[in-house]
This record gives C-alpha cells, sequence and structure tokens, in this order.
C-alpha cells in the first residue's frame, strides 16, 4: 500500500512540502495542474481558484500563493525530495459549439502537452507519474512521453483504457475490475476527499462486511487524501 498526500488549501505550500519530506509513511505526493492563459502551467486546488478563472491563474498568483509546476518542481528538487509524484492534469471546460472551438480544444490540448513534456525533460531526477481524466490529453502524452500515465476513472466510465495505473474515486469501487487490473500488474489509487470516502472505504475493505475478494486485494491499493495521517492510523496501522 502506498499512501499519497494530496496538495489542498489544507496546508500551505512550505507547510505541505515540509510534510512530505518529515512524515516517513508518506510514499509521494498529489497535485492538480491546470494550463492557463499565460501559457504557463500552475499547481492549484479546487479552494484556491473556488472564486477565480481556472484559466486566468496568473494575475491571482500572489494573492492565492499559487504556484507554477515548474517552482513547484525546483522545491522539490532543493529540498531532495525522493518520493513519487503524481500529476493529475485538469483539462480545459471547453464548450466545443463551432469548428472554430473545436480547433481551439485541439490546439489547447496539444500546447498543454508540448509545455508539460518540455517542462518534465528538465527533471528526470524527479519521479513523476501523471494521469488525467481526459483520454485525449492521455493519447496525446501516450505519443510525445516516456512517463507512466495513469487514467482517472469518472462518471460511471469504466470502459477500457490501457494505463500503467488507475485512479478511482471511492464511490466507483468495483472489486471485479480491480482485480482484473492488478492481475494486468497495474496500479490502483483510491481518492480520497474527505470522512464520507474513508467510511466507504472502512466499510468495504476492513469492516465485518468485506468479502473474501476485498480482503485479498485490499493490500494492493493505494490511497491519495488531503490528510495522509488518517489513512496510517485508519488501514496502515492495523
Amino acid at each position: 500500500m502506498k499512501i499519497i498526500a494530496h496538495k489542498t488549501d489544507y496546508y500551505s505550500n512550505e507547510e505541505f512540502y515540509h510534510q512530505v519530506a518529515q512524515e516517513e509513511f508518506v510514499d509521494g505526493l498529489s497535485l492538480n495542474v491546470v494550463y492557463d492563459k499565460s501559457h504557463e502551467l500552475f499547481v492549484y486546488s479546487p479552494a484556491t481558484v473556488e472564486n477565480i478563472t481556472v484559466l486566468n491563474l496568473e494575475k491571482h498568483k500572489n494573492t492565492h500563493q499559487v504556484l507554477s509546476l515548474k517552482e513547484v518542481l525546483d522545491k522539490i528538487r532543493s529540498l531532495k525530495l525522493d518520493t513519487l509524484v503524481l500529476l493529475n492534469l485538469v483539462p480545459m471546460d471547453y464548450n466545443v459549439s463551432s469548428e472554430d472551438a473545436l480547433k481551439g480544444l485541439i490546439a489547447y490540448n496539444q500546447d498543454y502537452v508540448s509545455l508539460l513534456v518540455t517542462l518534465l525533460n528538465q527533471y528526470d531526477d524527479i519521479q513523476v507519474q501523471v494521469h488525467t481524466i481526459s483520454r485525449t490529453l492521455l493519447q496525446l502524452l501516450e505519443k510525445n512521453t516516456n512517463r507512466k500515465l495513469g487514467y482517472f476513472v469518472h462518471g460511471g466510465d469504466l470502459s477500457p483504457f490501457d494505463a500503467s495505473y488507475y485512479v478511482f474515486t471511492p464511490n466507483m469501487i468495483d472489486d471485479t475490475i480491480f482485480q482484473e487490473i492488478l492481475r494486468l500488474k497495474r496500479e490502483i489509487f483510491l481518492s480520497i476527499t474527505g470522512a464520507a470516502d474513508l467510511d466507504i472505504c472502512f466499510r468495504h475493505y476492513r469492516s465485518k462486511y468485506a468479502t473474501a475478494l476485498s480482503q485479498e486485494i485490499f493490500p494492493d491499493l493505494n490511497f491519495i487524501m488531503a490528510q495522509p495521517t488518517l489513512i496510517m492510523r485508519i488501514f496502515k496501522s492495523e
């Protein structure tokens, strides 16, 4: 089991990266990434941009302590964090209502991937894996990088996509599918956003209601959460 600390506003930038450096049980960190109008990649959390247009982060950078992805990777390097880094690429919420809009979306996705790959090529010393809910971004990434790529399964979409790992939310737990993914030597991460998600996971895998199959695959599951200590106390300390 891997425990991944997810960056949200639960911690400030300084607190978060130093926490990851100090906690021995944390196996990696998870970051949301967006490509905005200033043609820069930013790391942000939903709380940070609750009242901000995600495509215009540059002018809010100082006010809301938003760091560019380059700044974050430099910080990881400076702290000598020998840890896994998961990047969740947030796709553009684009209303494709015309041919020009479609061309704009295609160009946006191509620029997004090109900028990301160019940046990551400067950080071969950092173990970075990339996932997203966008199949389009994944297909572009497959052609342009050798980094491990993951698919963030969402909205009931369980159709196959060959990835190195898969990210699920707890409401999409399906042990039969998980068993097949693990048989194929792929990794599974469960993205936990709060107490309700923790409750689902505990009831399904560690309570008296847990099936033989769920108990069998549980040790091979990984968890992503903003409060990794809770995962450690509830699951890994057993």
